[in-house]
């Protein structure tokens, strides 16, 4: 899956991440965070998972856009 995905992003340019926030359950943490260290797929944020958080995790994600555009025009 990571060839496909990363052969993805080189054909595209487009990077596939999912944003995350933090759960009580510490198996799931634990699997999480080798999911990250693996992949380097997932934004994980210092909020407790929860549909009612999903306005933070827009933001992070517009957020991001605008930084990698920022940093895209800054180098160039």
């Amino acid at each position: 899956m990571l060839t496909v995905a990363c052969s993805l992003e080189e054909a595209t340019g487009l990077a596939f991440r999912f944003i995350i926030g933090r759960t009580s359950d510490r198996a799931k943490m634990s699997a999480l965070q080798k999911e990250v260290a693996e992949y380097d797929d997932f934004i994980l944020l210092d909020i407790q998972e929860e549909y009612s958080k999903l306005p933070y995790k827009t933001c992070v994600l517009r957020m991001t856009k605008f930084l990698h555009f920022i940093c895209s025009v800054l180098l160039n």
